[in-house]
C-alpha cells in the first residue's frame, strides 16, 4: 500500500488535477470538526506531499478500502471541474471596437470637433443603443480601417459595401442601405459609357468595392484616399474619369462647389451597404442585426436618412414620390390622392428650401451696396478658371482698380453721393467685360476684375483702356471739378504667380507703382516678366 501510495504521487505530480485536490483539502479541513477521522484518512492517503502532523493510531482507518472511495465521493460533491474554461463575456458587457472612415462624407467623415459623425455612424450607434451594446469607434483611412478589420485588430466598420468576396475576410449584417455607382467626368468630356473608359485615366477610391472589382478585372486604375481627392481631381484635369456612388458624388459635389464636374450614364452597380464585422462574434452579429430592425420599425431609420439626405440629396424627392405611387397603387382612390397630396407637399418644401438656401449663399458671396461678387465668389471663380487654364493652357489675367479722387468726392459730396457714385462704376466695370468674366467690389473703393481664357496679355490692357474710359466720361454736374480717374494694376497667370492671393500682391505693386507715376494710369508689376 506505501508503494501505490508513491505510485499516485507521482502520477498527481503530472496531472492539473493536483490543483482541484487543493481545493478539496480546503473544503475537508472545514469539516474536519465533525468527521476528522476521514479528513486525516484523505490526507494521508491523497496528499503525502503535504505535511502532516503525527496523529494517534487509534483515529486511523485502513488506507486501502475507503480511501479512494471517500475521494471520488467528495470530488462528485463538489462537482468537480479539473480544467475549466473562462466564461465568455456576454456582448453587452463588452465595449466593442468599430473603425469608422474620416472623409467619407455623408457617410462616415469627422465634424469641426474632430468627432465622428456620418449616417453609416449613426446608424450604428442606433443598432447598438437599442440592443444595449457599448461601441467606441476609431478613425482611420480607409484602407487601414479594412486590413484593421480583417487582422482582428478592429471588432467592426461602421458602413462597408457587401461583396461576396469580402465575406471570407468578414461577417456582414443585414443590409440598411441600397446603393449604385456613377460615372463622374469634366464638363465637355467625350466619355458617356463604361466602353469608353477602357483608354481613360480612371479613378476611384483606395480600397473601396469598384477598386477590389476593377483589380480583379486586370483593368488599369489609379487610387486615391478620398473621393473628394478623386472629385477635386477631375476638376483639375488629372484624371478623366471617376466611378464612385451616384448619391455620395453629388453630395459633395454641392457642398464642395465643384462646378466642372457631372455625373453621365445610368447607375451602375447596385450593392448594399451593411455594418462589417470580424470574424468570430456571432452573438454581436445576431444582436446588431435585431437592432437594425427594430430600428427601422420604430420609424429611427428613416428619421437618420431624411437628417443626412432629405434636403442636400437631388433624387431624395424623386425616389419618395416612387415610393407613394408605388405603395398608392395597392389602395383606394383617394388614399392615393391623399399620398400624392404629401409627396407635392414635400417638393414644395424641399423647392423653398433649396431657394432660401441658394439666397443665403447669394448674399454671402455678393456685395450688398453694388451687387458684385466679393472675395470669396473672386477665389471660387479663380480656382475654376484656373483649372480650365491648365488643361488647356492659357491665361488669367488679374486686373486691381483703386478710384483716384474718390475721397474728394466723399468730402465734398457726401457719403450718399458717394455710393451712387461706385454703383455706376461697378455698372461700367461689368459693361466693359465679356459674360464669362468676373468683377468683384474688394472693399472701399476698390475692384478687382478676373479675365479668363486669354492667350496673352493684350485683352487685359483693352480692356483697361476702356476702364478709364469710362471713368473720364461718368455723368454728373458735381464731378467736373473733381479729378475721378483709376490706377490700374495687373498681374497674370501663370506669369506672374499660380496663387490667388500671390497674383493680388502682385497687381496690388503695380497699381501703387501706377499711383507714384501720377495716377490714372494702368501697368504691370515692375521688374517682373510679361
Amino acid at each position: 500500500m506505501h508503494g501505490w501510495r508513491l505510485q499516485c504521487t507521482t502520477q498527481l505530480d503530472r496531472n492539473p488535477i493536483v490543483l482541484v485536490l487543493a481545493k478539496l483539502k480546503v473544503r475537508l479541513r472545514k469539516k474536519a470538526a465533525e468527521r476528522t477521522d476521514d479528513a486525516l484518512l484523505l490526507q494521508r492517503n491523497w496528499m503525502p506531499f503535504t505535511p502532516m502532523s503525527p496523529q494517534p493510531q487509534a483515529a486511523v482507518r485502513p488506507p486501502v478500502s475507503v480511501g479512494p472511495i471517500r475521494l471520488l465521493t467528495c470530488l462528485a460533491l463538489l462537482g468537480l471541474q479539473p480544467i475549466r474554461a473562462a466564461e465568455p463575456i456576454a456582448a453587452e458587457n463588452r465595449v466593442w471596437v468599430m473603425g469608422s472612415d474620416r472623409d467619407y462624407t455623408p457617410y462616415q467623415f469627422l465634424d469641426a470637433a474632430g468627432q465622428p459623425v456620418g449616417f453609416d455612424v449613426d446608424i450604428t450607434r442606433a443598432a447598438a443603443e437599442v440592443m444595449g451594446l457599448k461601441i467606441v469607434i476609431r478613425t482611420d483611412e480607409w484602407e487601414t480601417l479594412r486590413q484593421d478589420l480583417e487582422n482582428q485588430r478592429l471588432d467592426g466598420v461602421v458602413g462597408m459595401f457587401y461583396s461576396s468576396d469580402r465575406t471570407r475576410n468578414v461577417d456582414f449584417t443585414s443590409p440598411y442601405l441600397q446603393l449604385h455607382h456613377r460615372l463622374f467626368v469634366p464638363r465637355g468630356s467625350a466619355i458617356r459609357n463604361l466602353e469608353d473608359v477602357a483608354a481613360a485615366r480612371l479613378v476611384v477610391q483606395n480600397g473601396d468595392l469598384m477598386h477590389d472589382q476593377w483589380r480583379a478585372k486586370g483593368g488599369s486604375v489609379t487610387a486615391v484616399p478620398t473621393l473628394s481627392k478623386a472629385l477635386f481631381g477631375l476638376d483639375a484635369g488629372r484624371f478623366d474619369a471617376a466611378l464612385i456612388p451616384h448619391l455620395q458624388g453629388v453630395y459633395l459635389i454641392r457642398q464642395k462647389h465643384i462646378a466642372n464636374v457631372i455625373a453621365i450614364g445610368t447607375p451602375l452597380f447596385p450593392t448594399q451597404k451593411c455594418i462589417a464585422l470580424a470574424k468570430g462574434h456571432p452573438e454581436l452579429l445576431g444582436q446588431l442585426n435585431e437592432g437594425l430592425t427594430i430600428i427601422k420599425a420604430s420609424g429611427r431609420y428613416d428619421a437618420l436618412y431624411n437628417h443626412w439626405f432629405g434636403i442636400t440629396s437631388p433624387s431624395a424627392a424623386d425616389e419618395k414620390l416612387r415610393s407613394y405611387l408605388a405603395w398608392g397603387a395597392a389602395l383606394l382612390a383617394s388614399l392615393m390622392l391623399l399620398g400624392l397630396s404629401g409627396v407635392i407637399h414635400f417638393r414644395q418644401r424641399t423647392r423653398r428650401l433649396s431657394q432660401e438656401i441658394e439666397r443665403q449663399r447669394n448674399r454671402a458671396l455678393h456685395d450688398s451696396l453694388t451687387g458684385l461678387g466679393n472675395r470669396l465668389l473672386l477665389l471660387e471663380h479663380f480656382e475654376q478658371a484656373r483649372a480650365a487654364a491648365r488643361r488647356h493652357h492659357q491665361q488669367i489675367a488679374l486686373l486691381l482698380i483703386d478710384l483716384d479722387g474718390f475721397k474728394e468726392v466723399n468730402d465734398r459730396l457726401g457719403h450718399p453721393a458717394g455710393d451712387q457714385i461706385l454703383c455706376t462704376v461697378a455698372h461700367g466695370l461689368r459693361r466693359s467685360v465679356r459674360d464669362m468674366d468676373t468683377v468683384v467690389r474688394n472693399g472701399g473703393d476698390e475692384f478687382i476684375i478676373l479675365l479668363k481664357e486669354l492667350s496673352n496679355e493684350h485683352p487685359a490692357t483693352v480692356v483697361a483702356e476702356k476702364i478709364l474710359q469710362h471713368l473720364d466720361s461718368l455723368p454728373g454736374p458735381d464731378l467736373d471739378d473733381i479729378p475721378l480717374g483709376a490706377s490700374i494694376g495687373i498681374a497674370l497667370y501663370p506669369t506672374h504667380g499660380e496663387e490667388l492671393e500671390l497674383l493680388i500682391r502682385k497687381a496690388d505693386r503695380a497699381m501703387y507703382h501706377c499711383k507714384a507715376n501720377g495716377k490714372n494710369r494702368y501697368g504691370f508689376c515692375p521688374g517682373e516678366a510679361v
